[in-house]
């Protein structure tokens, strides 16, 4: 796997979302020295910015994830979770998933189940037109002289090429 150094990483997502109101950034995980972990970054986000209630977007195949990640008790005990569904990913498979609580939703209608998970918060499901796009594929199609027009915003593949990044 390609990893590029976190400043090019922030770069890029400042880039990709600069045109949209909705979105902040954040460079929490960039200050902080040695590993970063998602639970000692919800914990920062929680207590500097007073969030009750944060809502952590993910895709299917992350959420099945968790049980693998740092302290992954106490990341599902801080924050909701919006899970996008992804390709090859079916939503029953968040069932066997060891945090999901009732085996079946809370509330389901128009593309969205929310199903109550082991700490009381909740994994609220959206269902959208798969793309399999993914970062790892994006990486790859650069390394391989592939475009990757339409897959990221014009100012990234710039950004991506004025600093030759994933080229191996």
């Amino acid at each position: 796997m390609d990893v590029i150094d976190a400043e090019h990483r922030l770069n890029m997502v400042k880039l990709a979302v600069s045109d949209n109101p909705f979105f902040d950034i954040s460079d929490i995980e960039c200050r902080r020295p040695g590993v970063s972990y998602t639970v000692d970054t919800l914990n920062i986000l929680i207590r500097e910015h007073s969030l009750s209630s944060p809502l952590f977007v993910l895709g299917t195949d992350a959420f099945l994830e968790l049980p693998l990640w740092h302290k992954p008790e106490d990341v599902v005990k801080l924050t909701d979770f919006v899970v996008v569904t992804r390709p090859h990913y079916d939503v029953s498979e968040l069932l066997g998933s060891p945090f999901v609580k009732k085996k079946r939703p809370l509330y389901e209608n128009a593309g969205i189940s929310v199903f109550e998970l082991i700490t009381g918060k909740r994994a609220i499901v959206l269902r959208c037109t798969n793309l399999d796009i993914s970062a790892s594929f994006i990486r790859e199609s650069i390394r391989n002289g592939r475009s990757i027009r339409y897959l990221v915003p014009e100012s990234v593949i710039s950004y991506i090429t004025e600093h030759n990044l994933y080229r191996g």
